[in-house]
């Protein structure tokens, strides 16, 4: 469901002629359901940094703009920040080209994540977001609630 909303909402700012955005969503989830083709959560989660500010941050900007939350797009940064605890506490590399600084941040902040942290570790992939009160608040409030 939650993939769907920010689909939803990604989709509401695709508005150039001739692209087909419903058949585009159409062939992911077909590709996805397929069993022959592996899509390993790790090697989503990989350049975390870099993925979050290439698709999330322009559709929650757009969103923003359009008078709406953003909701959808930040919910991506609070399970990409929880993700990142959960490596960095079971020992597992993370894999970003600003590894080592995610990882310091976590590290520095053990334990029940603050919202410092949360804004640390958006900054590491955009700094103007990480000042944006309104989407570090928002994500620190989701963080450790994505589990269903």
């Amino acid at each position: 469901g939650w993939v769907t909303e920010f689909w939803d909402a990604a989709a509401a700012h695709l508005t150039e002629e001739g692209l087909n955005v419903p058949e585009y969503r159409e062939q992911l989830i077909e590709r996805f359901s397929n069993p022959n083709i592996a899509h390993f959560l790790s090697q989503i989660a990989n350049d975390g940094s870099l993925k979050l500010a290439a698709r999330a941050i322009p559709v929650y900007r757009a969103e923003r703009a359009a008078g709406r939350d953003g909701l959808a797009a930040l919910r991506l940064f609070a399970a990409w920040c929880d993700q990142l605890g959960a490596q960095v506490a079971a020992g597992t590399p993370v894999t970003d080209p600003s590894a080592q600084a995610l990882a310091d941040i976590i590290t520095n902040a053990p334990g029940a994540a603050s919202q410092d942290q949360t804004r640390d570790l958006v900054k590491v992939g955009d700094a103007q977001l990480a000042a944006d009160t309104h989407a570090i608040s928002t994500i620190h409030s989701l963080r450790g609630r994505l589990t269903d």
